[in-house]
């Protein structure tokens, strides 16, 4: 089974949490951000972007993005998450 275990919150101005990934990714990423915040049209979206072990952004294209929050963005990359 592949897990995305939450590693920390991260200090941010939106809601940012560093999972690291088991296994990696086949791209070799072992940690990702996921990051929700308000849209324009007033709902919450969340972005997953690849990341350092420290925390910091590796590259700013997404690999995947939900409406529904960080479990299921995660879900869409094969993750299920643990705390």
């Amino acid at each position: 089974m592949s897990t995305a275990t939450a590693l920390r919150t991260l200090p941010w101005d939106n809601d940012a949490t560093l999972y690291e990934l088991t296994p990696p990714l086949p791209n070799g990423v072992t940690h990702v951000i996921a990051s929700t915040t308000v849209l324009g049209n007033g709902t919450t979206g969340t972005l997953v972007l690849a990341a350092t072990e420290d925390g910091q952004v590796a590259y700013w294209i997404p690999l995947t993005a939900s409406l529904d929050g960080d479990a299921s963005a995660l879900a869409q990359l094969g993750y299920e998450v643990r705390s």
